[in-house]
């Protein structure tokens, strides 16, 4: 099997194809499928290009440990100048509707303002009548400041 190495405009271009639960990995794999061609998903998870984390295991994580945090502190992780400091992500770590929320709204809700889908309701979670959805958008420069925030509250629970 052959590994591909993908730009980060290329993956981008990728995001904007992908459905509302998708991600461009999933997009790629899918294209592959259509196209009659066989597909074997990588079995190994671990991060790639020496990152600390894969996206997958910083969004599983995160969601974890965000699904047992307090209103007040959701509401945090739901505001994109606290979400730089702490992550130094571009938005919003969380994005939310009320539980029971239309199908349309939570597609919309997952795409930033130029449309391409920046959250995932993959490792989404439900906490006090709200559905939240995680960024998907991770960096190997944001690596540091996701294990520290992990540290701090995965050994609180």
């Amino acid at each position: 099997m052959r590994n591909i190495e993908i730009s980060d405009s290329t993956y981008s271009e990728l995001a904007k194809l992908a459905e509302p639960f998708e991600s461009p990995d999933s997009v790629i794999a899918r294209l592959i499928l259509e196209h009659g061609a066989s597909f074997e998903p990588a079995k190994d998870r671990t991060p790639q290009n020496g990152r600390l984390f894969s996206n997958r295991e910083i969004q599983e994580r995160i969601s974890r440990v965000a699904s047992k945090l307090t209103p007040s502190k959701l509401h945090e992780l739901c505001d994109a100048s606290y979400s730089k400091e702490t992550f130094g992500i571009n938005f919003p770590l969380l994005v939310r509707l009320p539980v029971g929320a239309r199908q349309e709204d939570k597609s919309n809700l997952v795409k930033s303002a130029d449309g391409v889908n920046r959250w995932t309701w993959k490792f989404g979670f439900i906490s006090d009548g709200y559905e939240y959805a995680i960024c998907t958008q991770w960096y190997d420069y944001n690596d540091k400041n996701v294990k520290y925030w992990l540290s701090r509250y995965e050994s609180e629970g």
